[in-house]
């Protein structure tokens, strides 16, 4: 993908997404195999 801050996540559900103030994302809670 060309990007050196994302990681690939498989068999995770996303439970939140952190936002700055410009609602970019800079952070992301979620949980694996569950």
């Amino acid at each position: 993908m060309g990007r050196k801050n994302i990681r690939i996540s498989r068999y995770s559900h996303v439970t939140k997404i952190t936002l700055d103030r410009n609602n970019i994302a800079v952070g992301v809670w979620y949980t694996r195999h569950g």
